[in-house]
């Protein structure tokens, strides 16, 4: 199973530290009853764009974050591969790394919708760090923040789309909110 993180938004601003997202988003996942793939590995491509200041500083807090630790999801290994979108094309990185997932990193001068355009078809969930983003109907899953605690932002146009599969425990959680 490869999952592709992607960040982007509209305001390019992260709600939650990048530690607290990949420690949801490992969590969120598990709840995914949707079967991508029988291997025991997850990809987690990071598309970014490394001349954006933010979205190459969303690259280094998750490379460190996984140098510092075990990632699972389901008791699956997770990776992470980097692409760069000012260095490669977004569907020639998805044909070639197989992607799974997608988390959205800030992007800037990039048309988020064309991301999800692109990826919902292949049945690739997206996921990112900036609310915005899945409040506009781009991305499926979000971490934003609400009364200074982290919270679930789920897109049910988007994540159905991308054909996830949530159990009905994420969905009945406190902290989550489901935009319609």
């Amino acid at each position: 199973m490869v999952i592709c993180l992607l960040y982007c938004s509209t305001s390019q601003e992260i709600a939650s530290p990048i530690s607290t997202q990949l420690e949801i988003f490992q969590k969120v996942l598990s709840f995914n009853r949707t079967k991508t793939t029988n291997s025991g590995t997850l990809i987690i491509g990071i598309i970014y764009q490394s001349k954006f200041r933010a979205s190459l500083n969303v690259v280094n807090d998750i490379e460190q974050y996984f140098q510092e630790n075990e990632v699972k999801v389901s008791g699956k290994t997770v990776q992470i591969q980097l692409i760069d979108l000012v260095n490669i094309d977004l569907e020639t990185a998805i044909n070639q790394y197989g992607i799974t997932f997608a988390y959205i990193a800030p992007l800037r001068a990039y048309d988020v919708s064309t991301i999800h355009k692109l990826l919902f078809p292949r049945k690739i969930l997206t996921l990112t760090g900036v609310p915005a983003y899945c409040e506009n109907n781009d991305v499926a899953v979000a971490i934003g923040a609400s009364a200074g605690k982290p919270q679930i932002i789920l897109n049910r146009k988007s994540y159905m789309e991308e054909g996830a599969d949530f159990s009905a425990q994420l969905l009945k959680l406190k902290f989550i909110r489901i935009i319609e």
